[in-house]
């Protein structure tokens, strides 16, 4: 359990604005939501975990960026398939993740959690559950994921008691079944997402009180049930930096888990038993025009084929965010950048919801859009 402090400094700047922004969906007794990047505490890990999710969307309306095709010609097809988003998944204080075609929504009021398979002509509950461990005031759920053929889902995030105190956990659940809470004192969870095995990965920081400890393994691997099968990639492989990632991202395909460490910028490919398969620094985001901009969100993923793809969210000299596709192929120790020309898809504000095998799927004036690479 941690006691989080009554005021901390508030960062300045542009993130800090942004996060302030967005801090009205984090619950009550928030409102010093931008000092999470001045006070490592778990409440701070979890905040920014959130950040990544669509939340930021929602503070932000997206316009779609078209960029230049590049020359092997990718691009976006317009959408091969469309969905009505749930009537029920658009207020203010939901939050929201996309894994495997299910869309997960949590209310941060209550700690309810709907799931929608999204399969058919309309989406369709398949399970709702609620996350409220005894003596919580305020909850943040901070990811969610689903199993292979939606066996079984899990959320991960932090319980706050009225006194401050915190303490981060992982909720496997599955369609009107028991939660199993697995709680995880001094811990911090960003990500987490299942492999193809039916295990589950999660990307955690570990903090003694508000300080985060000097050597820990970043990268957790359970079984279905929360118990822990192992842990890896140490604090110590990224030397120099106080800390690898503030916003990171964590993907599977049939045989590879990706991880990116934002701040370290490394995008990391390990096999299901553990083992590093490579390690390539992470360029630049590539927007057309030689246009300054900057990056709000970073997000990368493996596609089922085992592509590796980035979506950014930008700021130029206009005064809302726009998001960038991009390839990022394998070439030597680094990754390089291959822009994804998004305009046949795209026609006005949206926002990328993730992926399903190859395709890319993302919303738009209430409707779920499923567009291909071409």
């Amino acid at each position: 359990m941690l006691k989080l402090p009554s005021r901390e400094k508030a960062l300045t700047g542009v993130i800090g604005a942004v996060i302030l922004t967005a801090g009205r969906a984090c619950g009550k007794k928030r409102g010093w939501l931008a000092a999470l990047f001045s006070v490592p505490s778990v409440y701070a890990v979890n905040c920014v975990a959130a950040v990544c999710s669509s939340d930021i969307m929602r503070t932000a309306t997206l316009c779609l960026l078209a960029v230049a095709a590049s020359l092997d010609g990718q691009s976006l097809t317009p959408p091969v398939r469309t969905l009505p988003v749930p009537v029920d998944a658009s207020p203010p204080n939901m939050r929201s993740f996309w894994s495997r075609g299910y869309a997960i929504y949590s209310d941060l009021n209550t700690g309810s959690i709907s799931v929608y398979e999204t399969s058919g002509q309309r989406a369709k509950v398949v399970s709702q559950v609620q996350i409220w461990p005894n003596g919580t005031y305020s909850l943040d759920i901070t990811s969610a994921a689903a199993a292979p053929r939606g066996t079984i889902f899990a959320a991960s995030g932090s319980a706050y008691a009225s006194t401050g105190e915190a303490t981060g956990f992982l909720a496997f659940f599955g369609g009107g079944g028991p939660v199993k809470l697995v709680q995880l004192p001094y811990t911090g969870l960003f990500r987490v997402a299942f492999a193809d095995d039916g295990t589950l990965w999660a990307i955690v920081r570990e903090v003694s009180t508000f300080t985060a400890l000097p050597e820990y393994n970043t990268l957790r691997h359970y079984d279905s049930t929360g118990k822990m099968l192992g842990s890896l990639l140490p604090a110590s492989a990224f030397p120099g930096l106080p800390r690898a990632m503030l916003m990171p991202s964590l993907s599977a395909s049939s045989e590879t888990i990706g991880v990116y460490y934002d701040l370290a910028r490394v995008w990391i490919e390990l096999g299901y038993d553990g083992s590093t398969k490579g390690r390539w620094s992470v360029p630049d985001v590539v927007v057309p025009n030689g246009q300054r901009v900057r990056t709000l969100s970073i997000s990368l993923s493996l596609t089922a084929s085992g592509r590796v793809v980035r979506v950014s969210s930008t700021r130029g000299s206009q005064p809302s965010a726009c998001s960038n596709v991009e390839y990022l192929t394998k070439s030597g120790p680094s990754l390089v950048s291959t822009p994804v020309n998004v305009s046949p898809a795209f026609s006005g504000p949206a926002f990328i919801r993730g992926f399903l095998g190859d395709q890319i799927v993302w919303q738009a004036k209430g409707m779920l859009n499923w567009s291909n690479f071409q």
